[in-house]
């Protein structure tokens, strides 16, 4: 008889923090966001493995809290490099009439140039 070993997935691509703007002046909501993280928590969800390889940003606090939500949700971050960039930012306006979107450019795009694994 086989043992089936659960489907692992490693989910490739840029790993965002995404601040919603709130009814307040000059408040935001902090949100993961990013494909990779949001699969791979859709993943784990559904009872698969699934490990990210993205990259956020080490001196802000955004990265380590990105991996550690990753990790508290089920999520393997081995593979999150940890750069001296700043992490990906969305800036998300929830008025309704303008719906301003902001990104701003991060880690990511220092991926494959010398980043090594975390652990």
């Amino acid at each position: 008889m086989h043992t089936v070993l659960p489907l692992s997935v490693l989910c490739v691509g840029e790993e965002v923090v995404d601040l919603f703007e709130t009814d307040a002046p000059d408040n935001f909501v902090r949100l993961m966001g990013g494909s990779p993280g949001n699969t791979a928590t859709g993943l784990v969800k559904l009872g698969l493995k699934a490990t990210v390889f993205a990259a956020v940003g080490k001196n802000d606090p955004h990265g380590s809290w990105i991996v550690d939500q990753m990790q508290g949700l089920g999520v393997e971050a081995t593979y999150v490099a940890m750069l001296d960039l700043p992490t990906t930012q969305s800036w998300i306006s929830i008025d309704p009439v303008t719906k301003d979107r902001l990104v701003t450019g991060g880690a990511w795009g220092r991926v494959g140039r010398r980043t090594q694994r975390r652990g």
